[in-house]
């Protein structure tokens, strides 16, 4: 037998040695991610994890991936399966996202997860410019290093540039114009910011009013209110969440929808903002163990709520949202201590006394003085809406006054008014609310006596008046006219002394308007010369109108107010008629609340066929602000009657170059007193 028969036929004999047979090679998607594969097949099992297609190959050229957009892969070319499914929540704070939407992260924080990253702008893997592409490809980490590359429908901070989102950060908390709504730590925001650890609705809503502040660009505007707009959504999408950083998110929508004009958002969400913390109980000083820093963090949060509703109520008990008798806490103390993180030695609101005072800050003044403030207007409404005589109640008046001598008698010397205190601190950090303080502290005495100045709104009725003796009538008088002039001089002497930053507060204009229009209507008891003469005191107008020109540009609402201011000091001395032409069907419509120009108070019309038979009625709702944001928000809606009807809403949703008659459809009659009522609340 030859050889080669021998060993063909022992070919398939079981004995002899033989090599292990061979393992499969990786699959190539595990070769690509460099990471163990347990071979099993059809799938192997980290394919399978991943939700990967799993060609088994035994090399890389038989291997077809998909086609891969740049920004889906890492920078070794693997594919980003996990980053490409993490929401934006997630992703702006660099934590795990399980992919679904919601997401469980988001789900059990209450947080608005939003749709996938790859979603802002259309389907996945479906991009509108290679810019986006780009941008996202640029940001696969940290998500702020990118540049913004186009505005779409899906703004968020993760979009812009890291610097220019600190820009915002710095930009929000250096402003001045702000300065009732310190509740936010400087320190302690931006540390959790560098950290990843900040609230992604609470960044959305401070880069949203940094950008309002700091910009005037359609563009960048567009951009503020999509942010505060996903913010907001936040909030209202996870109602029966109780946080502190809910609070705060609330807040800051709130004002931002106030000083953008949507008044009716800010209207409704300020009750929620009470309700959250009145069930926080954070109106009550708390008696447990925390830091100072904390405990602060939580008064400065009811107080900014307190001071809104000031505002709002507008001196009706039945629209407070927060009386001043459950304010059961400390003051704020001030910006060092709150900075610092020291314990507070703020007194309270309800103190009457020095010793009781503890050491206040200028910020809690201004919160004693919106207390007396609201009892004022309280006070003069109850009057007008009881239709009695003024002299009836002379004993209130007083004691009123008397509380407002003593509240300017408890300031420290270094806040009361006088030549040396504003040279001192006209070019500080507080020459603002010094001015504004001062300035709110003698227009609440002119609130207290202008209802016996005939031809306003605010002046009680005709039948009223005459039965009020005429000396009464001229105390009153003379009162209003003696603080009106002195604020004349405030302003006059602030304007001089040029100060380093302006008035950044819309309070200064519609102060300056009520002032206008007291010396117009109490010209006759103007000396023809000196210091007090209608000359002077135009010039002195004059002055304060220059120093709050600079809020012309920042608030619409500011540039229509001192055009009318501007308009009546134009006009100062001549002679006008002592009672408005036709009366106020709105004042017959809500005898109640008794809302003045320009007041936040809505007038919530009622169904009626005699009025829709008289006027045609005409929605607030949809105004232009409101569509330049591509939504509609609830508003009140009214019937516009004569020009005494018009509120706040009515001028917010006109450009502001029109003037009131050319608004109205009517010609402007500068000696028509109904052009002249607007009320010093808020812009």
């Amino acid at each position: 037998m030859s050889v080669a028969a021998e060993s063909g036929s022992n070919t398939n004999l079981p004995n002899g040695p033989t090599s292990p047979p061979k393992q499969p090679a990786a699959c190539g998607q595990c070769r690509l991610r460099k990471v163990k594969c347990n071979r099993v097949s059809p799938q192997c099992g980290p394919c399978v994890r991943l939700g990967l297609s799993c060609p088994y190959a035994r090399s890389t050229e038989s291997l077809s991936p998909e086609p891969l957009e740049l920004w889906d892969v890492t920078r070794s070319g693997t594919k980003r399966k996990r980053t490409r499914r993490a929401c934006r929540a997630c992703r702006a704070v660099k934590a795990k996202c399980s992919g679904r939407s919601p997401c469980e992260r988001c789900n059990s924080r209450g947080l608005d997860c939003g749709n996938p990253v790859q979603d802002l702008s259309g389907a996945p893997g479906n991009h509108s410019t290679s810019q986006d592409t780009a941008m996202m490809a640029a940001t696969p980490s940290s998500g702020l290093d990118g540049t913004v590359a186009s505005h779409t429908s899906h703004t968020s901070p993760e979009s812009l540039d890291k610097q220019r989102v600190r820009a915002c950060l710095d930009i929000y908390f250096s402003s001045r114009s702000q300065w009732t709504g310190r509740f936010l730590h400087k320190a302690l925001s931006l540390s959790d910011w560098n950290q990843g650890r900040l609230d992604p609705a609470l960044l959305h809503a401070l880069v949203a009013i940094g950008m309002m502040i700091s910009s005037q660009d359609p563009e960048q505007i567009k951009i503020a209110r999509d942010l505060i707009e996903q913010a907001q959504q936040s909030v209202l999408l996870n109602p029966g969440q109780f946080s502190v950083t809910q609070l705060q998110v609330l807040l800051l929508v709130i004002r931002f929808r106030w000083n953008d004009g949507d008044l009716a958002s800010a209207w409704n969400l300020l009750s929620m903002a009470a309700r959250l913390a009145f069930t926080m109980r954070l109106n009550h000083e708390y008696t447990g163990e925390a830091q100072p820093l904390t405990l602060e963090l939580r008064r400065r949060i009811v107080w900014e709520i307190y001071s809104i509703d000031r505002y709002f109520s507008g001196g009706v008990e039945d629209l407070s949202v927060c009386p001043t008798n459950r304010m059961q806490l400390r003051l704020p103390c001030g910006d060092y201590s709150f900075e610092k993180g020291l314990p507070s030695r703020a007194g309270f609101i309800s103190s009457t006394s020095p010793e009781g005072d503890g050491v206040t800050s200028i910020y809690g003044y201004y919160l004693k003085l919106l207390a007396l403030r609201d009892e004022v207007l309280r006070y003069t409404k109850r009057v007008r809406r009881d239709n009695e005589s003024p002299e009836q109640s002379r004993g209130e008046l007083e004691e009123l006054q008397k509380r407002l001598d003593e509240w300017e008698q408890h300031l420290p010397e270094e806040l009361k008014l006088s030549r040396s205190t504003l040279l001192l601190l006209v070019h500080s950090d507080d020459a603002s609310p010094f001015v504004i303080l001062h300035t709110h502290w003698l227009q609440s005495q002119c609130d207290l006596y202008r209802f016996l100045i005939s031809g306003i709104r605010e002046a009680v009725s005709r039948d009223c008046f005459e039965r009020t003796p005429p000396e009464y009538v001229s105390y009153c008088q003379e009162a209003c006219l003696d603080r009106a002039t002195r604020l004349c001089d405030l302003w006059s002497e602030v304007f001089h002394l040029e100060p380093s930053e302006m008035i950044q507060d819309t309070f200064l204009c519609t102060s300056i308007f009520q002032v206008s229009q007291i010396l117009l209507h109490l010209a006759h008891l103007l000396p023809v010369e000196g210091s007090r003469s209608v000359a002077a005191l135009q010039g002195k107008l004059r002055d304060a109108l220059a120093l709050a020109n600079g809020l012309r540009q920042m608030h619409k609402r500011a540039d229509k107010c001192l055009a009318d201011a501007e308009q009546l000091v134009n006009v100062l001395g001549q002679h006008r008629d002592l009672w408005p032409r036709s009366s106020s069907p709105e004042g017959e419509q809500n005898s109640h609340h008794l809302p003045s120009r320009h007041t936040l108070i809505p007038c919530v019309e009622e169904d009626s066929s005699a009025q829709a038979s008289n006027t045609e009625p005409r929605p607030i709702g949809a105004t232009s602000q409101q569509k330049r944001m591509g939504r509609v928000t609830p508003t009140f809606t009214r019937q516009l009657g004569d020009l005494n009807q018009a509120t706040s809403g009515d001028f917010v949703a006109r450009d502001g170059a029109m003037s009131i008659g050319q608004d109205m459809g009517m010609l402007w009659d500068p000696f028509d007193m109904q052009m002249e009522d607007y009320n010093y609340l808020i812009l």
